[in-house]
């Protein structure tokens, strides 16, 4: 099967580090989320994908935002305006509320690699065995079923393990609310979750539930602010979060996405 895409760039999009259930192999990304594992490949405009329905990969890659419109929101910022001349294409990508909940509770003082590393452990103790082209993997279980603290611990999430599991008794509820709340209190009700402040509440709300308006402020997005906006000087987190979502407005997440993989990638 195959998409037609205009400005869409799947290897900026799934390497963004908004997404950690992938695999690269040859010039397919293998992808494991919610209940689907296929694989996806681009050349050009055109997205070749097999093991997933269309309507499924356009929802989940943002292809189904009015990019243009965001685009020309966020250019009006000359420093976005040169980032996006490097790396246009990066989409918003919608996942699982539940999975990026847990998978950004792993985040926390970690890196990419070892976050990948324990959201696939997760699953594999957890998730139901999945098999597409003679490989076999593990969906990610639901909120509910992460439910034995010891086998949580063997997944190497260190300190994280008891909000994960914490979590795992609460946050159905949690994010039932939260989809039906505007942006400000959906982060508080978020909050409440053992382990969730501000900036994975913000990761929640922009990549499980669409929320464009989120500024997530972690230390890639605090540097860059600070020598992008302030000069260099020191800005503590609320600052720079409250002037990403004023100059940014509707979609402060678009231009946080922007910033976060321009400067993770100039190190």
């Amino acid at each position: 099967m195959h998409i037609i895409t205009n400005d869409f760039n799947l290897k900026h999009t799934i390497e963004s580090g908004q997404f950690f259930r992938y695999e690269k192999i040859k010039d397919y990304y293998y992808v494991i989320v919610q209940d689907k594992f296929f694989k996806i490949r681009q050349h050009d405009n055109k997205l070749e994908f097999e093991g997933a329905y269309k309507k499924f990969v356009r929802k989940f890659l943002g292809l189904e935002s009015d990019f243009e419109q965001i685009k020309k929101h966020i250019a009006k910022d000359e420093n976005i305006k040169k980032i996006l001349a490097q790396y246009s294409g990066i989409r918003i990508m919608q996942q699982h509320p539940g999975e990026a909940l847990i998978a950004f509770i792993c985040s926390s003082a970690s890196n990419i690699p070892k976050i990948t590393m324990n959201v696939n452990l997760l699953a594999k103790k957890f998730g139901k065995k999945i098999n597409f082209e003679n490989q076999t993997n593990y969906l990610f279980p639901k909120i509910g079923q992460i439910n034995n603290f010891e086998k949580i611990k063997e997944c190497k999430v260190g300190f994280r393990a008891k909000y994960i599991f914490e979590a795992n008794k609460i946050a159905k509820e949690i994010l039932n609310n939260a989809e039906k709340m505007t942006y400000f209190d959906a982060l508080q009700e978020l909050t409440k979750i053992p382990g969730v402040g501000e900036k994975i509440a913000d990761c929640v709300l922009l990549f499980g539930f669409n929320r464009l308006e989120a500024f997530p402020v972690d230390v890639w997005i605090k540097r860059v602010v600070e020598e992008l906006y302030f000069e260099n000087k020191e800005q503590n987190i609320k600052e720079i979060k409250k002037f990403g979502i004023q100059k940014f407005g509707e979609y402060a997440g678009y231009a946080n996405q922007y910033l976060y993989h321009w400067r993770r990638n100039l190190d």
